[in-house]
This record gives C-alpha cells, structure tokens and sequence, in this order.
C-alpha cells in the first residue's frame, strides 16, 4: 500500500498515454479503458448516424464467467461474472475491442462504445414494434 502523486495535472480530453481511475472499485485502466471516455461534442469529429445495429448485437454471446484465481483482484474471488469474450467481438466488430500493445491482441470490450450499438439497437426494434402494432390495428387486433 501506498500513495501516489503526479504533478502538474490538468482537466481534458485521455490522450492515449494517459491513465485514469474507474470510480467505486479504483481500478487503473489506461485511455482505451471505458473510465476514460469523454462525451461532449467538444471532443468529436465526423458525427455520423449509426447504421444497423440488430444484427451486429445479435451476433454478440453474452456469458457468464468468472476470473482466473492468479487475475482475480476483486474483493470477493470466485464471483460470477457477465460478460463477452473479447476474442469473439473482435472476429465481427474490431472496432469494439481495445487491444493489447502488440495491436493484435485482443484485451477487453469497449464498453462505452457497446452501449452506443445496444442504444440503436432498441430503437430499431421500438420502431419494428410500432410497425407491428400499426399492421395488427390494420386488421382490427388491438
């Protein structure tokens, strides 16, 4: 145990040497880590409406796991856990996964970004389930 300190920080947008705090379980991730994202249109370049999403969270596997005992820091060991494997996201969205340094290797999801496909994806299936209701109201099923 010990304290660290850093001089002569300031308030902005994670460049990719960074290193930021997740807040409530103090983890240190690195720019690529969700910790680190920034919203604001400030930090944004060639704003796009998303494509379909559906598809592409429909080939996503959710799972449940639990850490390797020598990679598990949490303060209950051996708790269930929910997720994705990194390894299979990266096989059909590349751009979802952060990477180890060798840039091939995958690290972890990108969580921030997965919440921005699963937000679409709602809203496509809210608008398929309004055709649905519009179609049944058609033919005199409420």
């Amino acid at each position: 145990q010990g304290t660290v300190t850093h001089g002569g920080l300031t308030a902005g947008a994670a460049g990719d040497d960074d290193v930021c705090m997740t807040p409530g379980t103090n983890e240190l991730t690195d720019a690529n880590g969700a910790a680190c994202v920034v919203s604001s249109i400030r930090f944004k370049n060639n704003i796009m409406p998303q494509s379909s999403a559906l598809s592409l969270i429909n080939k996503f596997n959710p799972v449940t796991f639990t850490y390797k005992p020598e990679l598990d820091h949490s303060l209950v060991k051996g708790k269930k856990r929910y997720g994705v494997i990194a390894e299979e996201v990266a096989a059909f969205a590349p751009e979802l996964v952060s990477y180890e340094d060798d840039g091939v290797t995958p690290r972890s999801v990108r969580w921030e970004e997965i919440t921005a496909v699963m937000l679409k994806a709602i809203q496509e299936q809210q608008a398929q389930i309004d055709d649905l209701k519009t179609k049944l109201q058609k033919h005199g099923i409420q």
